[in-house]
């Protein structure tokens, strides 16, 4: 579990050539606002936007609760999490913990 409770980060969305923020919380779910806006299951067209009786409607690819661009975030933040996670090594005969080195990304 993460030491922060919530973060955001707002993108340009491909999928839905819109901008979306994309929230994780500190148990790593992630939640995307194209999802609730463009997603399939929420009865605004089954995936198409634009004017009912206009020409510019398109086909959305919302990739739902698959999508890689909310995995790829969450990983960074995992990523990045892990690397500031200090490792808790168990001394002595009395029980008590010696904080280990501090892991950084690869030396």
């Amino acid at each position: 579990m993460a030491k922060w409770q919530i973060t955001l980060v707002t993108i340009f969305c491909e999928a839905v050539q819109d901008e979306v923020t994309v929230t994780v919380h500190n148990d790593w779910s992630v939640k995307c606002t194209g999802q609730v806006k463009y997603g399939r299951t929420n009865g605004a067209g089954g995936g198409l936007t634009g004017n009912e009786g206009s020409s510019a409607r398109r086909q959305i690819g919302c990739e739902g609760s698959g999508c890689s661009r909310m995995t790829q975030y969450r990983d960074k933040l995992q990523g990045e999490e892990g690397a500031r996670v200090e490792t808790v090594l168990p001394t002595g005969k009395d029980g008590e913990q010696d904080v280990g080195a501090r892991r950084t990304g690869g030396s």
